[in-house]
């Protein structure tokens, strides 16, 4: 390197006085930076650690039993056997919580968060564009529970029913070293103030003049189904029974080996066999928000993913009074607004529809947009 040369944007060292309003971001991602940039949690640690020391120990008990000439056979056996287990479990850890295991899972789920990536990190978020989204995508702070900025780049996650991790290497990271946005990316999440918010960008000139602006946030799940809701309470019925029938037959002293583990291994096939219904239960980590605009032929609507249009003729339950808008159209899509999440005068909603069809149907709408 020249002594002589002026450092270059990425080298300067810049303080916060200087921080930008947002951090470009402009690359691709690959398969290698999300596995790198997964890390590797804490739990995962002590589990190699236990893994390697047992099988360290049980890998010299058969030397041991050689050296001390204990020839039995069925010993030995045994104590090998014991290795390969421990070996097994090992591999088992490493893999199931190991970076590889968790974004080839990852993947299947959420196929766009490797390819080509764009957008910015400002005090709002993580605003992106890529293959999964034809519009730009807004997540705020609160959703990520976890946050990192390392040498490999930034990691952007949460974790619960539906974990997710926003993966974005150094090289994509426009006109900054990683290690210069780290103190940034720290005081845009203490200027945050935003609740957990997943978005389409606001894109308010793309309203035709006549239209009116509305905000509102929406389920990011549907209601549980009246089926779905029994069988888990059936699920934890199961498993209630199943540890008070093992723990009061522990104490009487009458739980044979086989009815002991019995009642251990059931109630996990049972927590297998569930797990979609419990994660259907589970918190979302974040709320939906949706935007657009009503005129006097319909309703557009702009959610994560999703864009949709409908006419008001086409509404099967259309309800306007002062105190709520409520539309629904066969396909799925629909608005339920109050005068809050409009920007303007509620009298012209009303004014707006109140000659349209209406519906005596007083129930709530359930359904989520649809594409259009």
């Amino acid at each position: 390197m020249n002594p002589y040369q002026p450092p270059t944007r990425t080298e300067t060292s810049i303080d916060d006085g200087q921080r930008p309003d947002r951090i470009l971001i402009h690359g691709d991602v690959q398969t290698a930076d999300l596995i790198r940039l997964l890390g590797t949690p804490w739990l995962l640690r002590v589990l190699q650690v236990v893994c390697v020391v047992a099988v360290a120990f049980f890998s010299l008990m058969p030397l041991v039993a050689i050296v001390m000439r204990n020839n039995d056979a069925a010993l030995i056996a045994s104590l090998i056997g014991m290795v390969v287990f421990m070996a097994l479990i090992l591999y088992t850890v490493v893999w199931f919580l190991g970076p590889r295991g968790r974004a080839k899972r990852m993947l299947k789920r959420h196929p766009g968060i490797v390819g080509p990536i764009d957008g910015w990190i400002d005090k709002y978020g993580l605003t992106y564009h890529s293959e999964a989204y034809h519009e730009h995508h807004q997540i705020s702070w609160d959703t990520f529970t976890d946050v990192a900025v390392t040498n490999d780049g930034l990691r952007l996650a949460w974790s619960g029913a539906d974990p997710f991790t926003a993966a974005i290497p150094a090289s994509a990271i426009d006109g900054f070293s990683a290690r210069t946005i780290k103190p940034w990316v720290n005081a845009y999440r203490n200027q945050a103030t935003e609740p957990a918010i997943a978005r389409v960008l606001v894109q308010r000139d793309s309203m035709p003049s006549d239209g009116i602006w509305f905000q509102c946030l929406i389920p990011s799940k549907l209601p549980l189904t009246a089926a779905e809701s029994r069988r888990i309470k059936i699920y934890g019925a199961v498993q209630t029974v199943m540890y008070l029938s093992c723990f009061v037959w522990y104490l009487l002293g009458n739980l044979p080996s086989f009815g002991f583990w019995f009642l251990v291994i059931t109630p996990t096939f049972v927590a297998i066999a569930a797990r979609r219904d419990y994660a259907r239960a589970a918190t979302s980590a974040y709320q939906t928000e949706m935007w657009g605009w009503i005129t006097g032929s319909g309703v557009v609507g702009h959610v994560p993913g999703q864009v949709w249009e409908q006419r008001w003729e086409n509404a099967s339950v259309l309800q306007v009074d002062a105190h709520l808008l409520r539309a629904e159209f066969p396909e799925g899509s629909g608005v339920h607004l109050t005068p809050n999440d409009v920007d303007g005068d509620w009298t012209k909603v009303t004014e707006l529809v109140r000659d349209l069809k209406t519906s005596n149907d007083p129930s709530e709408p359930s359904s989520l947009p649809t594409k259009r």
